[in-house]
């Protein structure tokens, strides 16, 4: 933080984010509905600012019968995650994608 904002130098963190972030392996969102009364918005992919807000609306519009664009996310349901594999493999693609941004901030300084 201090790297790229030198004035928060001293400052006491309050609170941080812990960085975990929901990917589907086709890295799309998954909006649907489970079973009745149960429906669910993840996998936005660390786009949850804009995507979320636009995921919401649609899972209202579900919700309340006002529109049926869900069903265009029927391709992309839920997935399988293989348990503590699946979580092994997405901890290790993390690691990778990290270590390449700052293999390649490293360049940039």
């Amino acid at each position: 933080m201090v790297a790229t904002y030198p004035q928060l130098d001293g400052l006491r963190v309050e609170a941080a984010w812990s960085g975990q972030m929901s990917y589907a392996r086709h890295l799309m969102p998954q909006i649907g509905r489970l079973r009745p009364d149960v429906w669910y918005a993840t996998a936005f992919g660390g786009h949850g600012l804009n995507t979320t807000a636009i995921g919401g609306k649609i899972l209202a519009e579900a919700i309340s019968g006002e529109s049926d664009r869900i069903r265009l996310f029927e391709p992309f349901g839920l997935a399988a995650t293989f348990g503590p594999l699946g979580r092994a493999a997405v901890q290790l693609t993390y690691w990778t994608l990290q270590a390449q941004d700052w293999w390649q901030e490293r360049g940039t300084k």
